[in-house]
């Protein structure tokens, strides 16, 4: 919460969509760094904390600054190293995270 406070609408999407690609990416779920992104742009923005229109704007600035394109629902990252810089993201605090929620189901299936 306190880290989601301190960045501008930018560094939030860019670590929002950095975060969400290596979770999908760990499940086998991204393609090329393309990935499905089944969330209106109001539900990311709530859950980001920006309205729906300065989120807008913002994708379409990460789309001019040519680090991500979409097609409907399919997000691709163009550029995963620029959008990590803008969003100063270290996936260091997922691993142990990712690891259990994907160890969880083969630990209560025994």
């Amino acid at each position: 919460m306190v880290s989601l406070g301190r960045r501008d609408a930018k560094q939030k999407l860019a670590h929002f969509l950095c975060e969400h690609i290596t979770r999908m990416s760990v499940r086998g779920l991204g393609r090329d760094g393309s990935f499905d992104l089944p969330m209106t742009q109001q539900q990311i923005a709530d859950a980001i904390g920006l309205t729906a229109v300065h989120l807008n704007r913002t994708l379409a600035l990460l789309k001019k600054q040519g680090l991500i394109s979409h097609s409907g629902a399919v997000l691709k990252v163009v550029n995963l190293e620029g959008l990590k810089a803008i969003a100063r993201f270290s996936g260091e605090y997922l691993s142990a995270r990712v690891e259990a929620e994907i160890l969880e189901p083969v630990i209560r299936s025994r």
